[in-house]
């Protein structure tokens, strides 16, 4: 068995996820609804969650507003399996929250989200303290979701700037304009001698790359995957989901693409797939590379979680038997 990498997971902007189903949604109506969970997330939470799942050893950081903080440690500690606990920074103001609405009839969502804390230059500073605590030689450093007020993508990859040199891997599954605009820093914009900070792997969603690497709506697939080949010359690890359509991984010059086909009737909701399909790779690529086992865990695990009632809320059973259904080829 390979020894697996240390994983640590950064989420800059914690949220609290309220999940409640309501049949025949629509608006002007009072309706009747039923809640089906309320729980700590964000992208990298959900992430330390889901590689739980797998067995997967790994830490999570980040800020929580302070009121929630005990809340979010004691459901990684809970949920972690005992692979997986949190060291997150209080600050100042509450936790945002995301509320899904959910008709288990039409197999529709409504998303709603909310503002939470801004941060200051003190917490930027305690959080770098935080990673050059907990980051070791070998480790991956996955930092994931959107920034909270305060933090700006300067800021960002000022945080991550020393960690190739330390050889530590990055990992980033940012907006389009957050990992668009940290790609493009350079040490001439931000003043400052040394290297550009490349990651090792990416992972955003095919709308947020095809705007990031301006592949036109309608252009053939040809665009989508040169795109890829052209990134992947800076960056060891390209990722791209579509939600049922599947994924693409980009490795070495080469490109596969995964899918599992689900019946409609068997999703339970679709909040967190693509941090479950990150894991999943993650799982895989923090002990040994190949590109296949990493796309095809991935794939299943974004699976298992649609067949989920609530998020990241699978067995590493499940996740197995998903594995032989999904399909591989290469592009």
């Amino acid at each position: 068995m390979n020894e697996h990498a240390p994983i640590l997971t950064v989420t800059p902007n914690t949220a609290m996820d309220r999940l409640i189903e309501v049949p025949g949604l629509a608006t002007g109506r009072h309706l009747d609804g039923r809640v089906i969970a309320r729980y700590p997330a964000g992208k990298g939470f959900n992430v330390s969650r889901a590689l739980a799942n797998l067995a997967c050893s790994n830490l999570a950081t980040g800020w929580v507003g302070s009121e929630e903080l005990a809340t979010f440690e004691s459901f990684l500690e809970a949920a972690g399996n005992g692979v997986s606990s949190g060291q997150f920074l209080p600050t100042q103001g509450l936790t945002r929250e995301n509320l899904t609405l959910i008709d288990p009839r039409e197999h529709t969502e409504i998303h709603v989200r909310t503002e939470g804390f801004s941060v200051t230059a003190r917490d930027l500073a305690r959080l770098d303290g935080k990673l050059r605590a907990l980051a070791g030689p070998e480790s991956i450093v996955t930092v994931c979701g959107s920034r909270p007020k305060g933090m700006s993508v300067l800021d960002l990859a000022d945080l991550l700037a020393w960690l190739p040199a330390a050889g530590i891997r990055i990992a980033l599954d940012l907006s389009g304009p957050d990992l668009r605009g940290l790609l493009a820093v350079s040490p001439e914009s931000k003043k400052k001698d040394g290297p550009v900070m490349v990651p090792w792997l990416i992972s955003p969603n095919r709308s947020e790359f095809e705007r990031m690497r301006g592949v036109e709506e309608g252009e053939s697939e040809n665009a989508r995957l040169d795109a890829m080949l052209e990134l992947g010359r800076r960056i060891p690890w390209v990722i791209v989901s579509a939600a049922e359509q599947g994924a693409w991984l980009g490795h070495d010059g080469r490109i596969w693409r995964a899918c599992l086909e689900v019946s409609p009737d068997r999703i339970r909701q679709t909040v967190g797939c693509g941090d479950c399909l990150l894991a999943g790779v993650l799982s895989v690529l923090s002990g040994q590379d190949s590109p296949e086992s990493a796309l095809r865990r991935g794939v299943a695990c974004a699976v298992a979680n649609l067949l989920a009632e609530r998020m990241a809320d699978f067995t590493m059973q499940t996740v197995q038997s998903l594995e032989s259904d999904v399909r591989i080829d290469a592009c």
